[in-house]
């Protein structure tokens, strides 16, 4: 077997290099063994030497980045001297913004809406300390410490207005205040004391004659005389009327009321205070 000789020139892929532009030209591992079986060792020396002259060029960093050359195709991050002259004016531009754009202003509070009240409630006293609320239309409304004329039961009565608030809904209406007393209704009014004291002995009266356990304190008509209310007080549980409540309608001519004026807890009756024995 003859010895192997070199060739005049070495093979081209020794020379040629694919990756001009790359600090290390990446082989394969079937080339590198047989670059490193096939060629003599004198050839294999200059290739090293020649690639490790060609990675220290291409990889110095420090000479690069003061030009402003491109490494393995990425630009370098100090090249251009402008980037912090760009950032300090986008932080003066950004700060100017942040402080022009300062918070809106309050618009003006506008004046708050006074609501108008579409009716009025009274609170009406009676005689004997009977309370109850009416409505009230706002034109020629009654104030506190008038006497007014309001719609009673199956008729009219007369109070005095001792509480006036303003509604402003139409629900629930209620009775209704027909009209500010007159001087007329107020005589009429002071002569039904008379007939009430008339009807109050007249009703004890009955009660002994018919035996009933009540005790009537006091008697109140209602203002056109078409109701006779008498307020009782009594220890029995379930007294029986009936007996005085006929001879009383034939003898006062009207609708005959009895109220338990000391009711017991949980029984009926409107709780009065008593001014009559």
């Amino acid at each position: 077997m003859s010895a192997y000789t070199s060739p005049a020139t070495p093979p081209a892929f020794y020379t040629h290099d694919p990756y001009p532009s790359c600090a290390v030209t990446p082989r394969s591992r079937s080339s590198s063994r047989s670059s490193s079986s096939c060629a003599p060792a004198s050839d294999q020396q200059d290739v090293q030497t020649s690639l490790s002259t060609q990675s220290a060029s291409s990889l110095s960093p420090m000479s690069s980045y003061s030009q402003g050359f491109v490494i393995n195709n990425l630009p370098a991050i100090g090249a251009t001297p402008a980037v912090s002259e760009v950032m300090s004016s986008v932080v003066s531009i950004t700060s100017e913004s942040v402080a022009s754009c300062s918070a809106p202003s309050t618009p003006p509070s506008r004046p708050a809406k006074v609501k108008t009240p579409t009716a009025y409630t009274l609170k009406v006293q009676f005689k004997y300390g009977r309370k109850s609320d009416f409505l009230s239309e706002v034109d020629g409304c009654a104030n506190v410490g008038d006497h007014i004329v309001v719609e009673g039961d199956r008729g009219i009565d007369l109070g005095v207005v001792i509480d006036k608030k303003p509604r402003f809904s139409a629900n629930n209406p209620g009775s209704k205040v027909k009209r500010i007393a007159t001087a007329a209704d107020m005589e009429q009014w002071k002569s039904c004391d008379a007939a009430e004291e008339e009807a109050l002995k007249t009703t004890r009266k009955l009660v002994q004659k018919h035996r009933i356990p009540i005790v009537v304190h006091m008697a109140e008509y209602q203002f056109d005389k078409k109701k006779l209310t008498f307020h009782y007080s009594t220890q029995a549980s379930h007294p029986d009327f009936r007996a005085l409540l006929r001879a009383s309608y034939r003898t006062f001519r009207c609708r005959i009321w009895l109220n338990n004026c000391k009711p017991k807890k949980n029984a009926p009756g409107i709780a009065l205070d008593v001014v009559r024995s």
